[in-house]
């Protein structure tokens, strides 16, 4: 256990090639609950660009406030590494939820879960300059079931925004520099020279939800140009083929997501959103995801033992 500016450090979560996460507690209301502090790697103090574009996640995360993103509740400094706190999820990712139930998830829980997201997704890409009214183009980069947390009270967050792009960056990506996760990214989010905005974003919450229905992952490739080339083709098997009785409704809206031009998908998270509702039949389901998550996590390891996802991550030149 460290001691870390007014947090105890009880144990460290995980670590990147940026930062380092840790379970804590704050040292002033130790009867607080658990937190998750986010800090940047000591070594990395030297390199100005990398010390800006943790700041620049910070920034961001300190402006998006909605219940269906995991909260801020604190940021500063400590002895020259900036830190960020973030609310603790009692839960487990999206992704290893699928791979408890391995298989689809009954279709209500699974468009619950992503019309949960697409709220939060919609609140980011709505964001603007408080002073100005200016929008800050949020685009998150990184939607795949990793960043999808779901905690064992059925409450759904969206997380990591740490390759979002946005106006307000002082970082700029480099040219032909590829964020996120290959199996999830958009035709345009591929190619180094396209305008990404936050359809892009719709693209990948279809894959989500193309996986959470189907149980299989939208492109079946694993090398990242074997990716490449289904994402610019759009080589996958619709839904409704991998699963006989696949809802039409909700084939149509999966169709719609997976569009190769942005112009020809949702417009709007909240418009994927209203269409994932209505499919849903009246009853409690956020209950239901509770006791579908807390099943899962009494026949598996808690939610701080969790291993990384075997996925190809991007954050290079192609």
């Amino acid at each position: 256990m460290e001691l870390f500016g007014p947090y105890w450090l009880l144990k460290r979560l995980a670590v990147g090639g940026m930062a380092e996460l840790f379970l804590a507690k704050s040292q002033d209301e130790p009867r607080a609950g658990p937190l998750v502090l986010k800090r940047i790697l000591p070594e990395l103090l030297e390199r100005p660009d990398i010390v800006e574009m943790f700041l620049d996640e910070v920034r961001l995360n300190s402006l998006l406030h909605h219940p269906n993103i995991v909260e801020v509740r604190d940021l500063g400094e400590e002895d020259g590494l900036q830190y960020i706190v973030l609310e603790y999820v009692h839960g487990m990712t999206l992704s290893r939820l699928l791979r408890c139930v391995k298989g689809p998830l009954p279709v209500a829980l699974a468009c619950w879960i992503v019309a949960e997201a697409c709220a939060g997704l919609g609140h980011a890409h709505r964001r603007t300059v408080t002073y100005s009214g200016q929008p800050l183009g949020i685009v998150h980069r990184d939607i795949n079931p990793q960043n999808i947390l779901v905690s064992f009270g059925g409450e759904v967050k969206l997380a990591d925004f740490g390759v979002a792009k946005t106006n307000m960056r002082l970082t700029k990506s480099d040219p032909g520099q590829v964020k996120g996760k290959w199996a999830y990214m958009s035709p345009e989010q591929c190619m180094e020279d396209e305008v990404v905005d936050h359809r892009s974003d719709i693209f990948s919450v279809g894959a989500v939800l193309y996986e959470s229905t189907t149980g299989q992952r939208l492109f079946k490739a694993t090398l990242p140009q074997e990716i490449l080339t289904a994402i610019l083709t759009l080589r996958f098997t619709p839904p409704e083929q991998v699963v006989p009785d696949y809802p039409p409704a909700l084939a149509t809206i999966v169709d719609r997501t997976l569009r190769l031009s942005p112009n020809d998908r949702y417009q709007d998270a909240g418009e994927m959103r209203d269409d994932l509702l209505a499919l849903l039949p009246d009853r409690d389901l956020a209950g239901e995801l509770a006791s579908l998550v807390q099943d899962c996590g009494s026949r598996s390891a808690g939610p701080s033992d969790e291993q990384p996802d075997e996925e190809t991550s991007a954050a290079t030149r192609h």
